[in-house]
């Protein structure tokens, strides 16, 4: 890592001393001269913002001008005109995009002008061993200056350790386009004057327009065919959850997300929700995506009902992110979920690389439907809810009873979905009901229950096993993602205050994971199993623990 650092400041020390010796040698006094380098940046820098990105390769039509400069003026002109650009760029990134100011970003940049240098120094030295008439070499020069400058950048981009995805149809045109449009400019320049190449500058940056809109039309296209997708899982699959993994899948087509997580909530009752679906790298834990509904910062802004695009999330204030997601991400979209005018859940996006470049695009309108398809999904599920709720519901808890919880893990388990079910019992509840009574007993089971509903997600089934004991049924969670809800919701337990009758009670609580079809292949089992863990490695051992069931 530390001789990839001096690597990347060795070439930025030498791609600026490289332009300030260029800057030096070039007769860039002549008025003539400058006029045209000021309008061959101003050109440069609009035809930019209308960048068409092709994995690492832009294709663009800076490049032609690059070419046609070193053929008009020189390598050390083209060496002045590419670090002024690249420095103009890195000002708009900065200022703009509000990315970081590191060596990595300035590596990325003069990695151009040093690429020029390089590029023109070996064409001029190659194609002086060639005694060629004056069109045929300047079509060779130029032939060979833009092919040693894609390949060098491609080399700069492989020794910074990045993948390269490489459209080669896209390179060869993109080759094609700048040897036959620089060499057109040179020549038009050397017949019609300056005038001729002010006019073809125009028409560059009109072409550059033409694939923006192209580009544009084309993403709004799979823009259309992906919302359809969306449209259809949410139509075909009844399951709250599925239909959310289904959204997530489909959306990933779309916006090129490294984190998505998609959260219902009740914003008055609720406090820390994790999100129904999500999707993360490897190394990020479901913890790290709690949502504080009662204190955060960040659901301030979620709250005014309209989707929110941070650049930065590292810079901006209006949001707060910690933890070891701000490693994972540097762009986040907030897209609050309304249901009858008030919120009731988000889909919160995040990306460090594509995900920011594809906000060039208007991406707010699909958004804005994929929320509204969201919340009629969400509307729908609650109140096919709502129907059954009579019939499943425990009377005392209001949790879900033993009928409910046969019915979702048969169904869970003939679909063959991951599942895992943490099981919990009270601590010492025997103990409470005969020094406080009952009745307090009761309360304190029904507060217990309300504590557990909100800490698991709107699609987790929390059931009432019988007595003390409580069934989480965690759709779509392994193992371990199940024990760190489990173990939340563990600590929340410990360290609430339970005040009943006037009466302040400790209260501790001991649970057992087991998962779907890791540990078993029918609900028995697994019931049993997480049973047997809970009172072997937790009530033997001390009580006040969660432990997971190892095979």
């Amino acid at each position: 890592m530390q001789l990839k650092r001096i690597y990347k400041l060795g070439v930025v020390v030498a791609a600026i001393a490289l332009s300030l010796k260029a800057f030096i040698n070039t007769n860039i006094k002549s008025f003539d001269v400058l006029l045209f380098l000021v309008f061959a940046i101003f050109v440069t820098m609009i035809m930019g913002y209308f960048t068409i990105l092709v994995g690492e390769i832009k294709f663009d039509f800076t490049e032609t001008v690059t070419l046609f400069i070193y053929l008009m003026f020189g390598v050390n002109l083209a060496v002045v005109f590419e670090f002024i650009c690249d420095f103009l760029r890195l000002f708009a990134d900065v200022f703009y995009k509000e990315e970081e100011f590191n060596l990595c970003v300035l590596y990325n940049k003069l990695i151009f002008p040093f690429a020029v240098f390089l590029s023109g120094s070996l064409s001029g030295y190659i194609t002086s061993y060639f005694n060629l008439p004056f069109i045929q070499r300047t079509i060779f020069l130029a032939t060979i200056f833009e092919f040693l400058f894609l390949n060098f950048n491609i080399l700069f981009i492989l020794l910074d350790g990045k993948k390269l995805r490489i459209n080669l149809n896209m390179l060869l045109f993109n080759f094609i386009v700048a040897v036959i449009l620089g060499v057109l400019l040179y020549f038009i320049d050397l017949k019609i004057g300056k005038y001729g190449t002010f006019l073809m500058f125009i028409i560059l940056i009109t072409l550059s327009y033409c694939f923006y809109l192209l580009k544009r039309l084309e993403f709004k296209n799979i823009i259309i065919k992906n919302i359809l997708s969306v449209s259809e899982g949410l139509i075909k699959h009844g399951d709250l959850k599925i239909k959310c993994d289904n959204f997530l899948l489909n959306l990933k087509r779309i916006l090129p997300y490294d984190v998505a997580a998609i959260y219902f909530f009740d914003y008055e009752g609720d406090d820390v929700v994790l999100p129904i679906s999500f999707y993360c790298p490897k190394g990020l834990n479901i913890d790290e995506l709690d949502l504080n509904i009662r204190n955060g910062y960040t659901i301030k802004v979620i709250l005014e009902g309209e989707i929110y695009i941070s650049r930065n999330i590292r810079k901006d204030k209006k949001v707060l992110i910690i933890g070891s997601l701000l490693n994972f991400i540097k762009t986040a979209i907030f897209v609050p979920i309304m249901v009858d005018n008030k919120l009731r859940g988000l889909i919160f996006l995040g990306g460090k690389i594509h995900l920011p470049n594809l906000l060039l695009y208007d991406i707010k309108e699909p958004l804005s439907i994929l929320a509204k398809q969201m919340s009629l999904a969400f509307n729908n599920y609650s109140y096919f809810l709502n129907i059954k709720k009579e019939t499943e519901m425990d009377a005392l808890t209001g949790l879900y009873n033993r009928r409910k919880l046969n019915e979702e893990v048969n169904n869970l388990i003939r679909e063959n979905m991951v599942f895992s079910i943490a099981i919990f019992d009270i601590d010492n509840f025997k103990k409470i009901n005969d020094t406080y009574g009952y009745l307090v007993g009761d309360k304190i089971l029904m507060m217990f229950a309300d504590i557990v509903k909100k800490l698991v997600r709107k699609t987790d089934v929390v059931c009432r096993y019988g007595g003390e004991e409580i069934v989480i049924i965690l759709n779509g969670l392994t193992k371990e993602q199940a024990y760190l809800v489990a173990e939340r919701i563990r600590k929340y337990i410990q360290e609430y205050e339970f005040i009943v009758d006037n009466y302040k009670i400790d209260i501790t609580i001991s649970g057992g994971v087991t998962s779907f079809p890791e540990d078993a292949n029918n609900m028995m089992e697994l019931i049993q199993k997480a049973d047997s863990v809970l009172y072997k490695e937790c009530k033997a051992k001390g009580k006040n623990k969660v432990a997971v069931y190892l095979c």
